[in-house]
């Protein structure tokens, strides 16, 4: 995730990303229906231009890392993206003109990512940033809005006391581990994943999620065409078997 200014100026300044996710939360409370650990999720990073899809900004870089509750790794993806226009931001990603060059535009990624997102609840920290470039790139070639989706930015702030929430921070902090591959798609999912694990595994009690129930997307998941990841990484259904979680079994967190 590309992020340059405070994050309440970039929550404020586009406020459409409702259009791709309807928000849920973790709760404690024993009337909440369904146990997070029993749903499966979509972590989803990515990295861009600029802050605001309105003023030009695209997507040049997007990893979806698929998990149960549980920790369990199912899934990886991750591709570079042709924005169709002058890569900026390279401060923040590292990202050039040349990394795109073969890459596929965002709107060749939707059947892909219907089959990651389909029965799965959304989960970026931040997600509100990352639900904006969806929205303003792919609703309109054929990717379903109004997803369930759940931010662990907001679910560590309640339910954790913590000194600062960015993603490697809260990591640290709560593991002793700094996330690996930052400012990449694939290692920013893969460390918001292992969070989301790690914040399910360590509750002093059963967390539920309060919000809209995952839906099920008709795709049969075309051949995307040639995907082109910046780093080498298990995607192979063996190897991701063979490491089993997105980044290490669960950490037990201090109390």
């Amino acid at each position: 995730m590309t992020i340059g200014r405070g994050l309440d100026e970039v929550l404020d300044a586009e406020p459409d990303a409702g259009r791709m996710v309807r928000m849920g939360a973790l709760t404690r409370r024993r009337s909440a229906a369904r146990s997070a650990r029993e749903l499966e999720y979509a972590v989803v990073d990515v990295e861009t231009t600029g802050l605001y899809p309105g003023e030009g900004a695209r997507i040049c870089e997007i990893a979806v890392v698929r998990m149960r509750g549980d920790g369990t790794l199912l899934r990886e993806f991750s591709t570079l993206v042709d924005p169709g226009l002058p890569v900026t931001g390279q401060e923040f990603h590292g990202i050039g003109a040349s990394d795109v060059v073969g890459a596929p535009k965002a709107a060749e990624l939707v059947g892909v990512l219907r089959g990651l997102f389909s029965g799965a609840v959304l989960v970026g920290h931040k997600l509100d940033f990352e639900g904006r470039f969806l929205a303003s790139e792919l609703l309109s070639a054929g990717l379903p809005g109004r997803l369930p989706g759940l931010c662990t930015l907001l679910a560590l702030r309640s339910q954790v006391d913590l000194p600062r929430y960015s993603l490697p921070r809260a990591c640290h902090t709560l593991s002793g581990h700094w996330p690996t591959g930052q400012h990449t798609a694939l290692g920013d999912a893969r460390a918001c994943a292992q969070l989301l694990a790690e914040l399910l595994a360590n509750a002093p009690g059963t967390l539920r999620y309060t919000g809209p129930d995952p839906v099920e997307l008709d795709s049969g998941e075309p051949d995307p065409g040639p995907m082109k990841p910046r780093t080498s990484y298990a995607s192979s259904p063996s190897a991701v078997t063979l490491r089993g979680h997105p980044e290490r079994p669960p950490a037990a967190w201090p109390r």
